[in-house]
């Protein structure tokens, strides 16, 4: 439940989509498609100042909230690393000009 409020912001989409984009999600780990890993790492790091907005108020529940999408981002991404070992961030591994993949 946490994965869909913070990726849909809040569980219904302003463009009238529901949670379409959480459902994409759900499609592309299925598949082990890994440009569904780098867009949910990429949409994490940029939604971490969203998550501390709430600090001042309520600074337990706001930190406990915090670990836990940093807890899935760590998941999120050993996962990727073990799924797909040949990419860097976001892009194949390059050696001396090359790319790089293992068989």
């Amino acid at each position: 439940m946490l994965l869909a409020r913070d990726i849909c912001g809040g569980g219904i989409d302003r463009r009238g989509g529901g949670c379409g984009d959480c459902l994409l999600f759900v499609w592309g780990f299925s598949k082990n498609n890994v440009g569904a890993y780098n867009a949910y790492l990429i949409l994490t790091i940029t939604q971490l100042p969203r998550q501390l907005t709430g600090f001042e108020e309520r600074p337990v529940s706001t930190l406990i909230g915090c670990l836990i999408g940093l807890a899935l981002f760590a998941y999120i991404w050993y996962v990727r690393t073990r799924i797909f070992p040949d990419f860097n961030f976001i892009a194949p591994k390059k050696m001396n000009g090359k790319y790089v993949f293992s068989e």
